[in-house]
């Protein structure tokens, strides 16, 4: 919550009508108010912090410097318009050219705390230049009165179109203060017409008090024609407040018998209260700066509960109060209070602690974490609830203290003698603040102190070995715990070297890199190093080092806690043997199991498989799985039996062969399980390479007494072998295969002696069949279309009696061939019977379809056959087209309209392509 106080100082500052600059002791400006951001051009934000003498240099050009040299020495300097124009190079706004700098009357003071030190300086600049000009036409005026023996009246237009246009109040008062003459401006300051105190005696306004000073002034500026000195004085308003005010005269000319004075009065008010608003915030900083100062040092929080309140009291005049704290339960201890008699009848108060049923104003303080204030707390609904024997409530000023958002306390005063104001409600907030920073700073020395003192006691009871080090590896601290394991009191090891004392000769350099990592601000993991015994035992010590870092983040202290684990690891090592054992034979048994279970898995997906493509997907996924630590190839033998190409890999096998022939492989050779291991690498095979380094295994895969491919494991490591398990599962692996494919092979044969035309290659008529009447669903299914196209060679019995059955058969391969070649993938090629055959084609238009069988009657037409030697002679063929659903609904009615289509094209001259008609 913003300080009240301050933000009232403040707003006084930045809304006064003058300029008000302040300066440390350097003269680096610290404030810098809105008037001069106005007038100067320049923010707050940007001369803050600036040197005055170099954002100015004609200050010390013109000598001015040494005012503020004298204001840092105590003494305040005036600075009026008449001895200069300017302080500062600041343009008036009343000129138009916007280049003439203002005049300005200035005043330099020393800033002064409460101890009496001067802290900088404050500078108030106020613009009188257009009561320079006013003046000047004032004096302009006199001149001309004392020049004639006319009556003022005489010029009397002249005379007030100047007044009436000047802010300042311009009045004529002889020696008993009786007003001749006060100008239009007296309304705007005074809130008086001038009519009403013209013949009246000006004393009547004047502040009792300022009577004397005003008295002296008026006597001093008859005896002069150049006149006094200004002189501030208290003028009352119409509205019965005290006006602050500066008036400066001049006697009359020609009037020695009766002298009057014209004097210019000018409210300063404003500029009064700026100044006593900067006084007394300083004051107020420099009090509380105090205030904090002796509290922090205070022993306990009763002391600084006592100082806090006697310091409320005095500053809010209250006679009743109290100071307390939380406690850990949320009940509200008392920690000072006065005087000590009005808590004995108090029903909530045992003398020290408040309960935790909380009654009376204070409550509404703790619960809304906001201070209360109140003048009249009868009529105020916070009050009700006042124990039982409570002192009556005539104001109540209640504070809570607070850090962060936690309430941690409060101060509560009572019963003023005059209302308390927001001044209070403020200095009070501040003192709540400082007393709860002084609260924790107590409070967490306290936890500290216990904390200090808990460590200590489990550092010397504790049986775990701690060392403290210093940054360097000296010893500072050894518990009793190490004096027991190595015999040496802490007193004979202090300051020397941990590595000096404990470590083995072999483990110094060790310990010493220990040490440098972590000066180096590293994380260091657990370690274990041997401390040497007074007796020269070794004892091995498990460490955690950690590095204790300074203000300044460098490392101050290492400490190492340890625990003693040489029986422990002796045990563990037995333990490790016994259980590497056991270990081995577990791993061994699941790994075997394991490779059976997956070893079975890909048998009986093998067994499914319907193509060698799917066998050797099961072969890339299996084959990881089973030799997880190998990299592998499966090699197949081509139909020729010339080479071998790669179908499936795993692990590193970039540098491995993907084809090569036969001769290149020592296990195809042998026809046997051939091994290459480390120490003696034995024959290489020429497809391994010198460049495949490390242990690996060829197995051929035989099926009937044949080779029908190889599978290539390797290890990749020159140091590991491979184990014989390992050697055994290889050769399994290949069986299985081997005899998948073999089965596979041996299903695609029986498969295509059921389903192939044994002369011509294609589908056979019952194949057809069952492919036609599921496409034709599939296409009704989908809503597509099924395009069926039958062919006849033409003369084809001729050709037969011509060049014989042979040829015929010949004949009947080519078109065969020719068709495999020229349909689409999903298109089904058949021989329907005889010399006809029958395309079955999916998705097809009408006109695609027929465009289709006119394309491969051009192309075959265009074919050389030639049987024994000679040409055969150009061939043509017949074409029937009909397409589902445009001709038919079913098999039977689309093979009919499309055998009907090829009979129309024979009879209109072969050689042709008819589409079926509609039905």
């Amino acid at each position: 919550m913003m300080d009240l106080e301050q933000a009232a100082n403040r707003s006084v500052l930045e809304q006064a009508p003058i300029g008000i600059l302040t300066t440390d002791e350097a003269l680096r400006i610290t404030g810098w108010n809105r008037w001069l951001e106005t007038r100067g051009g320049l923010s707050s934000a940007q001369m803050v912090g600036c040197l005055l003498l170099e954002v100015y240099p004609t200050i010390r050009s013109r000598g001015l410097d040494r005012y503020y040299r004298n204001a840092l020495g105590g003494r305040a300097i005036f600075l009026s318009q008449r001895l200069h124009n300017h302080l500062l190079p600041m343009p008036s706004p009343i000129f138009q050219n916007g280049m003439d700098c203002m005049q300005q009357s200035v005043r330099i003071s020393p800033l002064v705390a409460n101890n009496h030190q001067v802290q900088g300086t404050v500078t108030i600049i106020e613009d009188v230049t257009e009561r320079v000009i006013q003046e000047a036409k004032l004096r302009e005026l006199l001149i001309k009165l004392a020049a004639t023996e006319e009556s003022p009246r005489l010029d009397e237009s002249h005379f007030q179109s100047i007044l009436e246009h000047t802010t300042d109040i311009i009045c004529i008062v002889d020696a008993e203060g009786t007003l001749h003459y006060v100008s239009p401006s007296m309304e705007q300051n005074l809130g008086y017409q001038p009519a009403e105190w013209v013949g009246r005696n000006i004393f009547h306004l004047i502040h009792a008090d300022d009577l004397p000073t005003v008295l002296k002034s008026l006597t001093a500026n008859q005896d002069s024609a150049m006149g006094g000195s200004p002189v501030k004085y208290r003028i009352r308003h119409r509205d019965g407040t005290w006006r602050t005010h500066e008036a400066a005269g001049r006697r009359m000319a020609n009037q020695a018998a009766d002298p009057q004075v014209v004097i210019s009065t000018r409210d300063i008010s404003m500029r009064e209260e700026a100044q006593r608003a900067l006084a007394r915030e300083v004051a107020d900083k420099s009090a509380l700066a105090q205030l904090s100062t002796a509290l922090l040092s205070e022993a306990t929080i009763d002391e600084i509960s006592r100082d806090l309140l006697a310091h409320a009291q005095q500053l809010t005049e209250s006679p009743h109060g109290f100071v307390g704290y939380l406690d850990e339960h949320s009940k509200l201890v008392i920690s000072a209070k006065t005087p000590n008699d009005i808590w004995e009848n108090c029903s909530v108060s045992d003398g020290k602690t408040i309960f935790a049923k909380r009654n009376g104003l204070w409550t509404w303080v703790l619960d809304h974490h906001r201070p209360l204030l109140s003048n009249q707390p009868q009529n105020d609904p916070s009050s009700a609830g006042l124990p039982t024997g409570h002192i009556p409530i005539q104001r109540f000023l209640s504070v809570p203290a607070v850090i962060g958002d936690k309430v941690v306390g409060l101060i509560s005063l009572a019963n003023s003698p005059r209302d308390y104001s927001e001044h209070d409600e403020a200095i009070v907030a501040r003192l709540a603040t400082i007393g709860a920073i002084a609260f924790q700073n107590r409070q967490v020395e306290t936890a500290l102190r216990e904390e200090r003192n808990f460590v200590k006691a489990v550092f010397d009871t504790t049986g775990v070995l701690v060392v403290v080090l210093d940054r360097e590896g000296h010893i500072e601290r050894l518990n009793r715990a190490c004096e027991r394991t190595t015999g040496y009191s802490f007193e004979e090891v202090r300051g020397k070297l941990v590595w000096d004392v404990f470590a083995l000769p072999e483990e110094r350099e060790r310990v010493l890199s220990v040490i440098q990592q972590l000066q180096n601000g590293q994380s260091i993991p657990e370690i274990e190093h041997h401390w040497v015994s007074r007796s020269g035992e070794q004892r091995l010590i498990a460490w955690s080092n950690t590095a204790l870092m300074g203000d300044l983040g460098q490392v101050r202290y290492i400490i190492g806690t340890g625990i003693d684990v040489t029986e422990r690891r002796k045990t563990e090592q037995a333990l490790q043997a016994s259980t590497k054992k056991l270990t081995a034979w577990v791993n061994e048994l699941e790994t075997r199991n394991r490779d059976i279970t997956l070893l079975n898995e890909m048998t009986d997906l093998l067994q499914t498989c319907m193509d060698v493509g799917e066998v050797y997907t099961v072969v890339s996924q299996s084959l990881p799985q089973i030799f997880t630590s190998e990299s592998g190839t499966l090699y197949i033998l081509s139909e020729s039996h010339n080479f071998l190409e790669s179908v499936a890999s795993w692990g590193e096998t970039e540098r491995m062969e993907k084809v090569f022939r036969p001769q290149e492989c020592w296990a195809l050779r042998r026809g046997r399980l051939h091994v290459v291991e480390p120490p003696r690498m034995g024959l290489q095979c020429s497809h391994v390479g010198p460049h495949v380094g490390g242990t690996y295994l060829c197995m051929p895969m035989m099926a009937q007494g044949e080779a029908v491919g190889l599978l290539h494991l390797a290890s990749g490591s020159l140091s590991s072998r491979l184990a014989e398990t390992k050697q055994s599962l290889a050769v399994t692996v290949t069986e299985h295969i081997a005899l998948a494919l073999a089965n596979l092979k041996l299903r695609e044969t029986l498969r295509n002696q059921s389903v192939r035309d044994p002369l011509t290659g294609l589908f056979n008529r019952r194949y057809m069949e069952e492919s036609l009447e599921r496409e034709l669903s599939r296409a009704n299914r989908n809503g597509r279309t099924l395009g069926v196209v039958m062919i006849d060679i033409d003369h084809f019995k001729h050709f037969n009696d011509t060049y014989g059955h042979e040829a015929g058969d010949t004949l009947l391969r080519e078109l065969g061939n020719f068709l495999q070649n020229n349909v689409r993938e999903g298109d089904i090629a058949c021989r329907y019977g005889g010399e006809e055959f029958l395309l079955i084609l999916p998705e097809v238009s009408m006109a695609a379809t027929l465009h289709r069988a006119d394309q491969m009657r051009e192309e075959f037409k265009k074919k050389t056959i030639r049987y024994g030697g000679q040409s055969l002679g150009n061939i043509t063929l017949s074409f029937g087209v009909a397409v589902f659903p445009t001709h038919a609904d079913s098999v039977g009615t689309l093979l009919r309209m499309a055998d009907q289509a090829l009979y129309r094209a024979k009879e209109a001259g072969r050689d042709r392509v008819e589409p079926a008609s509609h039905q």
